[in-house]
């Protein structure tokens, strides 16, 4: 699955998104720059990403090279 979904013309979510709010709410996507991000598709998980300055390009620099892992990785399920 590449971010993002295809055109969707449904009324509602995209059948993808639905399915990884439900399975993976903060699922690790390709981009289609050839990265990769971790996706926030829950309320309550954007808006965490937003106003937590865990989340701050500063922060995520300084962990990045203590600990050698992802700022989103604190989103995954079952860390919250």
């Amino acid at each position: 699955m590449m971010f993002p979904f295809t055109e969707w013309q449904g009324v509602g979510d995209h059948p993808e998104l639905a399915r990884m709010r439900r399975e993976d709410p903060v699922p690790l996507v390709p981009i289609a720059s050839g990265g990769t991000a971790y996706l926030a598709t829950r309320y309550a998980d954007v808006r965490r990403v937003l106003m937590d300055p865990v989340f701050s390009r500063a922060a995520a620099a300084a962990r990045l090279d203590w600990a050698g892992q992802s700022p989103g990785s604190r989103l995954r399920p079952g860390r919250m």
